[in-house]
């Protein structure tokens, strides 16, 4: 990657994650106050966490992690968007965190997920954690958002410098942009939309398989092994992809047996998230069950 190109991307990712750096948090995202008691009211029979069971506290680069701090131990890092966040849970029953507890015994865990973003997103956070903090973990595991995620640069006129927006799964979500920017601002975000809607599946693909590989090709200067998980099958079939280690979580059956909405099943006592939308602590260590197993070969000399 050029100098330039590199502090392009750096100067965009330390804009994401500044605004939550070193910050405690009661509610996030979709976890808020009201989803919780609407949930509450509408699912009485179903148990999950109360308001003050957890909150969501964040290191100095604005991610629910430990610091990226480099040592001689052995490490994971995880990636992801909400699920891997854990929007809804404490950091403690997140799959992330069972699943390096599982392998290492260990009380760092490491984490730049972040609810709502793209594959191009944490692609890039992830790129300036290596590049630009120097943090080098022994292994990356992106468990991947929906490829119909798109991020896209804009020039933000209002704070006169570059930035970026994520539409989620191709949807505007104007709602949240009419009570935050102004009217010319909202306008600029609907023209992209209407450019970004119009894209086709493939289309998406190829611009997330150019992050993708710039990540692979990143990691690779380092040694660092690269693991992705996706739900997309599509990702398989696609012959410029450069790297082999998917898990492709569709042909598992995976929505339908471990993503249930809420669950007794399992060594927690929570059935669902927070939230009352994302899957609850049970479905967490099911798939932390499912990553140990699957990966421990790959990952176990590591």
């Amino acid at each position: 990657m050029s100098e330039f190109n590199f502090h392009f991307f750096k100067d965009f990712a330390n804009w994401q994650m500044s605004n939550r750096k070193n910050s405690n948090l009661e509610w996030l995202a979709k976890d808020t106050f009201d989803s919780f008691q609407c949930g509450k009211k509408d699912n009485p029979e179903i148990k999950t966490y109360g308001v003050s069971d957890f909150t969501y506290k964040f290191n100095s680069h604005g991610f629910r992690s430990d610091e990226f701090i480099n040592d001689n131990k052995s490490k994971i890092l995880f990636a992801g968007c909400s699920f891997t966040e854990g929007i809804g849970l404490p950091i403690e029953h997140t799959w992330g965190y069972l699943t390096n507890q599982k392998l290492f015994n260990s009380s760092n865990f490491y984490n730049c997920a972040r609810s709502g973003m793209s594959i191009e997103s944490i692609s890039r956070f992830l790129i300036i954690i290596i590049e630009h903090l120097k943090f080098r973990p022994n292994t990356v595991i992106f468990l991947l958002p929906s490829i119909l995620r798109s991020e896209t640069f804009y020039f933000d006129e209002i704070n006169s410098e570059y930035s970026t927006f994520n539409f989620i799964d191709n949807q505007p979500a104007l709602a949240f942009l009419k009570h935050k920017q102004n009217k010319n601002h909202l306008k600029t975000i609907e023209m992209m939309y209407n450019c970004n809607k119009n894209k086709s599946t493939i289309e998406f693909i190829k611009h997330a398989i150019v992050y993708l590989n710039l990540l692979k090709m990143t990691l690779d200067k380092y040694n660092i092994k690269l693991i992705l998980g996706t739900w997309s099958k599509q990702l398989f079939d696609n012959k410029h992809i450069l790297f082999n280690n998917i898990f492709n979580f569709e042909e598992q059956n995976f929505i339908n047996t471990l993503f249930p909405r809420h669950t007794n099943k399992g060594v927690f006592g929570q059935q669902i998230a927070r939230d009352y939308q994302h899957p609850g602590p049970n479905c967490h260590d099911d798939f932390s069950n499912f990553i140990c197993e699957n990966l421990k070969n790959q990952i176990k000399n590591i």
